[in-house]
């Protein structure tokens, strides 16, 4: 016995020195009536008083064993990088309206207002007053047609005027106003002074009433 298995030894020693087994994984041997064994590269090397015997270097796969039991919870990985914006969403509804917000502050906006009246006296000379918040008006005809300059009691070059037919005297005829904050009738600049030109689409000059309103930029 001992003999058998130290020349299985020897023969595993020269089939390693070979290279035993073939690339297959199989393993090729010879043995006789008398029990001796010798590996071969192939089985055909095996004579007339051998029988060829071979085996796997590697055993049959065996039947899956059950699942073990879950291991613990690994350690928290590290972050991820940042991805990308994702696309938009669909506009959601309107919201329902919010309470009204406080009163806001004063406007700094100051506004001047003067009523300019014309009397029309026969054969005599018409009479211009004026009321309100401004100080004098004066008449003015001229080549370029008639009109007043009336004249407050401050500065009102960054002012806005608008002027508008009404009131006692109204001319029956269309007039339109044009205003000029900050120059007299004769073009000259006068800070505290409206012109303003009576002017109609005959071409002719009516004389009338009105109401002059200036918006003031505090």
């Amino acid at each position: 016995m001992g003999l058998l298995v130290l020349g299985l030894v020897a023969a595993g020693i020269a089939a390693v020195a070979v290279g035993i087994p073939n690339s297959d994984g199989i393993i090729s041997s010879c043995y006789d009536q008398k029990g001796n064994l010798r590996v071969v590269t192939d089985p055909s090397q095996c004579t007339a008083r051998e029988t060829a015997l071979v085996w796997h270097q590697a055993g049959q796969a065996g039947p899956a064993g059950p699942a073990g039991p879950m291991g613990p919870q690994g350690p928290q990985g590290i972050g991820g990088p940042k991805g990308g914006i994702g696309p938009a969403g669909p506009q959601g509804e309107q919201g329902i309206a919010g309470p009204p917000g406080p009163p806001g502050p004063a406007g700094s906006m100051k506004v001047l207002r003067a009523n300019v009246i014309w009397h029309d006296i026969f054969f005599d000379v018409d009479e211009w007053l004026v009321t309100g918040d401004a100080t004098e008006v004066e008449y003015i005809s001229d080549y370029s047609g008639n009109g007043v300059n009336v004249k407050f009691g401050q500065n009102i070059t960054a002012c806005t005027a608008i002027a508008t037919p009404g009131g006692a005297g109204v001319s029956t005829e269309e007039c339109v106003l044009t205003v000029f904050p900050g120059f007299n009738l004769d073009g000259e600049a006068r800070n505290r002074t409206v012109s303003v030109r009576f002017s109609h689409w005959q071409n002719t000059s009516p004389s009338t009433s009105f109401q002059l309103v200036l918006f003031c930029d505090q």
